[in-house]
């Protein structure tokens, strides 16, 4: 017969405190919080441990047949030998294992199912107690729910056990009870007096009502109720596995482990107004973002409008040039010059107004150049210092102290990522190189050279069809230059307007590729920027779904706990019958 140590609704309940208790342990652990991790973890384990039950006795005290009796198994051998002579703690294992724990400690493993109820510490049957009493008092008494002290039912005055129990009793205040054991070779006169000689030095050294039992191990195996064993079980049953003092445990557990979900809540709740918070300031980032490019691309429209306007008075100054070239002194001076030069001096003319137009755009253009890029740099910088002030101040939200959960290490990481990010954009190239509008020069030479080919084709044309004008680097003929001459003057009005025109042609390409360039320039930038942000947006989204989760765990955690403390006030309200005997 396996004895009921544990009342069945009693076992059942710490089966789904477990359950709760690993519940705990779980959300602890996804959210993070080492310490409640380790608490959970300090309850999982304690909830699942075997009652932990003391035994003290002498040699000959019956003290290894008493453990055999109370757990129905023989595992501790009758006579003197290892499991008697030195501290052991005997605990459930699949199969036979012994293992040292210290010099004064060994562990063993044996399969009985008891076991997995219960664990005993076998303390030394030897007159060596007191020498050892550091091990048994520092290293299981504090853990233990009963201390069980075995005497010869003839003889219950040994010296050494009763200075155990008043160092026990005076300190850690630990349930006891006091087994007379071998009755069955005691009178009932003798036993009468050694339960009348317990109660009295129990009492002498603190406790008040002491709890005596006769007990005849030898007797239990045939006879559990006459020999006095079950009358233990039932006291270990209602008292310590099933009773108050159960009770009080399960209370003290569910207690702490309500507190630390409670922690695990509260934790979850200032991250959920941090991601609030987080949120709020995604949209101040992306406000000021939205802000700084428009301020960056009406920059560039300015820049545009100021460039477009230096091409206008160069452009003036030009055709100015180039219609005062066309009056017929000019052109005369011209032509002779080149007929003495042996050269095409309307061409050298023509390139002439070409390098100066070029000349006076491109110094001006390189004035408004460099401001420009200095102005937009500026602005884009000042925009990034903004937004690193933004995502800075949000990093000081979080609170400080304690090791924050896995959320908040995961949000200053990734906020510490996109200050990296935009600092290797702010020191990277530098802005006012990337501001700056590219191939102006080029820009300058194409429209010239729109205008200056125009211009060509209308003198071409208003001199003469007959006249072999080689634009790459022919020249005139003499005879063909003077006709020319006569022809250009009197058609100067429309050449000049074809000048005008190719010009125009020009100014239209820059301002598309000046405008078009600039603005992709500037977007690229920000582009970078909002690249650099990019895991900050990211990361709200996967915040929300494991706050979401996180949360909805923390609900069921709570409601099962709930659900355990109010079975603890229904299990606190059932009828009890504690039994203790005291022998007479």
């Amino acid at each position: 017969m396996r004895p009921e140590v544990i009342k069945r609704e009693f076992s059942q309940f710490k089966a789904e405190v477990a359950t709760v208790f690993a519940l705990l342990h779980e959300l602890a652990v996804e959210a993070g919080a080492p310490a409640d991790k380790q608490v959970a973890a300090g309850l999982l384990s304690g909830i699942n441990a075997p009652f932990l039950f003391v035994v003290v006795g002498e040699v000959k005290s019956g003290k290894s047949s008493f453990i055999n009796a109370l757990l129905r198994e023989n595992i501790c051998a009758v006579a003197p030998d290892p499991c008697t002579d030195r501290i052991q703690k005997i605990v459930y294992a699949s199969e036979n294992y012994e293992r040292p724990v210290s010099d004064q400690v060994a562990e063993l493993g044996r399969p009985a199912e008891i076991l997995k109820e219960i664990a005993i510490v076998d303390t030394p049957g030897t007159n060596s107690i007191i020498e050892r009493h550091q091990e048994i008092t520092e290293g299981f008494i504090p853990e233990s729910d009963l201390v069980i002290f075995v005497f010869p039912a003839q003889n219950p005055y040994s010296h050494t056990a009763w200075e155990l129990f008043a160092l026990v009793h005076e300190t850690w205040r630990k349930k006891v009870i006091f087994v007379l054991q071998q009755a069955d070779r005691a009178s009932p006169e003798e036993l009468s007096v050694g339960a009348a000689r317990v109660v009295e030095y129990a009492r002498a050294r603190g406790l008040a009502s002491p709890t005596v039992f006769t007990v005849s191990a030898k007797r239990s195996w045939d006879d559990a109720e006459g020999s006095g064993m079950a009358a233990i079980w039932r006291y270990i049953r209602e008292t310590v596995t099933g009773g108050r003092h159960y009770l009080l445990k399960m209370e003290s557990l569910l207690a702490t482990a309500g507190k630390v979900a409670a922690d695990l809540g509260a934790a979850l709740s200032r991250e959920a107004v941090l991601l609030e918070a987080d949120r709020a300031e995604a949209e101040r980032i992306e406000r000021l973002m939205a802000r700084g490019r428009g301020a960056s691309e009406r920059e560039v429209e300015v820049v545009r409008a100021r460039l477009l306007a230096a091409y206008d008075a160069c452009v003036a100054e030009t055709v100015a040039e180039f219609e005062a070239g066309l009056s017929v002194g000019n052109l005369v001076r011209t032509s002779v010059a080149g007929f003495f030069r042996r050269r095409n001096a309307l061409k050298d003319w023509l390139a002439g107004v070409n390098a100066r137009f070029s000349e006076a755009f491109l110094r001006r253009a390189e004035g408004l150049s460099k401001e420009a890029a200095a102005t937009l740099s500026e602005g884009v910088a000042l925009t990034m210092e903004r937004l690193l002030d933004e995502l800075k101040r949000g990093r000081d939200q979080a609170p400080s102290g304690l090791q924050p959960p896995a959320l908040t290490r995961q949000r200053f990481a990734v906020i510490d990522q996109v200050v990296a990010n935009l600092g290797a954009l702010l020191a990277g190239e530098a802005l006012a190189d990337k501001m700056r509008p590219q191939g102006l020069e080029k820009m300058g030479d194409q429209a010239v050279i729109g205008g200056f080919i125009t211009a060509v084709g209308a003198v071409i044309a208003a001199a003469t069809h007959t006249v072999v004008f080689d634009v790459t680097g022919g020249v005139l003929t003499t005879i063909g230059a003077l006709v020319a001459l006569n022809t250009l003057a009197l058609k100067r009005r429309s050449v000049v307007r074809r000048f005008r025109e190719g010009f125009a042609a020009g100014r239209a390409q820059l301002e598309t590729d000046l405008g078009g360039k600039l603005m992709a320039q500037v977007r690229l930038v920000y582009a970078d920027a909002e690249m650099a942000f990019a895991p900050y947006f990211e990361s709200l989204e996967s915040r929300a779904e494991r706050l979401a989760r996180l949360g909805a765990k923390s609900g069921d955690l709570n409601r099962a706990l709930d659900g355990q403390r109010a079975k603890v006030a229904a299990l606190a309200e059932s009828p009890s019958d504690p039994t203790a005997q005291t022998g007479s």
